[in-house]
């Protein structure tokens, strides 16, 4: 037998954009903007039409209700704007559906979507007003405008407008010179992050994460409990972390109780990810013309005949004037009776295939779908905040045949009790679970994208008139995700606590902090594959796999860690002066143990 690879499409398919492109996610049909005050549009449904554009007016205003003449009003295709008047006032015509945007120097910039009302007054903030929000960093805040050193920090509206399951999908893009990349779109998949692009050669690295202070996975988390994103991109974050935080600082701040009545949120999403890159429209499914295809290559490099398609699929004498006679309808057995898409070879005892099939579509769907389920409860008063979550997700996988999911369980729960005016106790626990499960080929844990590539020709054949498995069948991994013997499965158990006692003998300026934090990281791969029996003629059976085996792995990490920080911003006169002193110790202990069961 030839190992020549005999995957000759109608148009070449790079084998390095095969193994890349596995699965992408679409959009959910969103679209994001920020909604003035005196404006709330957004959300209403309207098509962009270039024949029902209608005008416009309002009044712009800023927050002590003077007018703002100059205003300059954008629409979303850029080539359409207006300036206020002396009054303020705007006129402009725009479709319904289409994004406007007010901008004016010193002041916020606006955005809202036309609806089918006329009239939209808009509300412009200072944009100094953005230089008193509090920034994450290190070991406490401190406002944007006494801000040193290079930080960037997103809210929680930026990350939840995204709708992703996993928080390093909804930060792509978001924060300057944070790089986030995924290999592919499978759910389960992890990230790749670095901080201003790669830090060291050869050796890389990766920013250090820190959930609530503490060093954490980020897949942990669940994206609707985020309050805030900080990285630290600059030297400061060594300061503060030593050699960990080298190559920068991703700081995730969770959502606590706010004062005021108990407030119930729910939030749910259905969602289909559509495949980006569809191998099956770029390859031949013309059983004739594949098998003409690859003859014709064959004997250009090795300058004779072929007598096989790689290992399996052997070329009987006559096998091209049948497999024609086929495409036409016209072959036929010794009694005149039309023969299928399996027939004999002509010594009668070894199967012969004939057909045109398209083998990556029949293993891959387009897309897959997804669901999430998100629920919180809040609130709280002077003495006690509360802020309870949990959520849900759901995503069934790419593959037609096979039992494949992703599921993600999370639940926090996180409080805070003023026990005296000058200390306050918090305590933070969550428990996340992650439930994956795919199936796999038979042998070397393998996925099928490759087995096809190497024998997924038009003319093979899933079953035989006997209903026994082909060896194709078995070969490419199709009757194990079939009969379910051939899997691989992931489970996560992910338990975090975390207590702090706060005491400020000075208000607003003495802060004197200690924390223990501890938790648990169980995973479970387990992996099963199982010898199957094929036939390759009536009286003919054969074997893929060495042997059955059974692969159970188990990896535990348990983590502690404690702080005790003193924090003091003295107060000046002049309040043009700002210094902030911070003292700490840290200690930190991580124990790792992996088990393993093969049978």
């Amino acid at each position: 037998m030839s190992n020549f690879n005999p995957m000759i499409f109608k148009r070449l398919l790079p084998a390095t954009l095969v193994a890349a492109c596995a699965m992408g996610a679409s959009g959910h049909g969103l679209e994001s903007s920020a909604t003035p005050p005196a404006a709330n549009p957004v959300g209403q449904k309207g098509k962009v039409s270039a024949n029902a554009t209608k005008q416009i007016t309002g009044i712009i205003t800023d927050s002590n209700g003077e007018a703002l003449p100059g205003a300059t009003v954008m629409l979303s295709d850029g080539k359409t704007a207006a300036v206020a008047d002396i009054n303020g006032r705007y006129t402009i015509k725009a479709a319904p559906g289409q994004t406007v945007t007010i901008s004016m120097v010193g002041f916020a910039p606006v955005k809202f979507k036309v609806a089918d009302k006329n009239s939209y007054d808009i509300l412009m903030k200072n944009a100094d007003e953005e230089l008193d929000q509090l920034v994450v960093i290190g070991y406490g805040t401190v406002k944007k405008a006494n801000l040193v050193g290079a930080v960037d920090q997103i809210d929680s509206k930026l990350i939840g407008e995204r709708g992703n399951n996993n928080i390093a999908r909804s930060l792509q893009g978001q924060v300057p010179g944070l790089n986030i990349s995924m290999s592919d779109g499978k759910p389960s998949r992890g990230s790749s992050i670095n901080v201003r692009g790669t830090g060291s050669i050869g050796s890389g690295g990766s920013p250090l994460i820190l959930i609530d202070g503490v060093q954490s996975d980020i897949s942990s988390v669940n994206p609707a409990d985020v309050e805030s994103v900080s990285v630290l991109k600059d030297a400061s974050s060594a300061a503060i972390y030593g050699a960990r935080g080298a190559f920068g600082v991703v700081l995730i701040t969770t959502k606590k109780g706010e004062k005021g009545k108990t407030k119930v949120s729910y939030s749910g999403q259905y969602s289909y990810k559509e495949r980006l890159y569809k191998w099956e429209n770029e390859t031949e499914s013309n059983g004739l013309r594949w098998f003409d295809n690859f003859v014709e290559a064959f004997t250009a490099q090795q300058e004779k005949d072929p007598t096989g398609i790689n290992n399996v699929f052997p070329i009987n004498a006559g096998y091209r004037e049948r497999l024609e006679a086929w495409e036409k309808g016209e072959l036929t057995d010794a009694e005149g009776n039309p023969i299928g898409t399996v027939g004999l070879s002509p010594n009668g005892k070894k199967y012969e295939y004939y057909g045109n099939n398209n083998w990556f579509g029949e293993f891959y769907k387009n897309g897959s779908q997804a669901t999430e389920h998100t629920i919180n409860v809040s609130g709280g008063n002077d003495m006690c905040r509360f802020y309870v979550s949990g959520r849900y997700s759901y995503d069934n996988g790419i593959y037609k045949v096979g039992d494949q999911y992703f599921k993600n369980y999370n639940t926090r729960a996180r409080g805070e009790i003023q026990l005296s005016p000058t200390v306050k106790l918090e305590n933070m626990t969550s428990l996340t679970i992650n439930d994956f499960k795919e199936p796999m080929v038979i042998y070397d844990d393998q996925h099928p994208l490759r087995m096809i590539t190497h024998q997924g020709y038009p003319m093979q054949q899933l079953k035989n008139p006997d209903g026994t498995w082909t060896e194709f069948a078995v070969y490419a991994g199709y009757a194990g995700f079939v009969e379910d013997n051939s899997w691989q499965s992931k489970n996560i158990r992910y338990v975090r606590n975390q207590t702090a006692l706060t005491w400020e003998p000075i208000k607003n300026q003495l802060f004197i902090k200690g924390d223990f934090s501890w938790w648990h990281k169980t995973q479970q791969n387990h992996s099963r594959n199982s010898v199957m029996e094929f036939s390759t003629g009536p009286a003919t059976t054969g074997k893929r796999g060495s042997f059955s085996k059974n692969d159970l792995r188990i990896f535990n990490t348990e983590y502690y860690s404690a702080n005790a920080t003193v924090n003091y911003i003295p107060k000046f006169r002049n309040e043009d002066h700002y210094l902030n002193v911070l003292g700490g110790f840290n200690i930190e202990h991580q124990d790792y143990n992996s088990l393993r069961m093969y049978r």
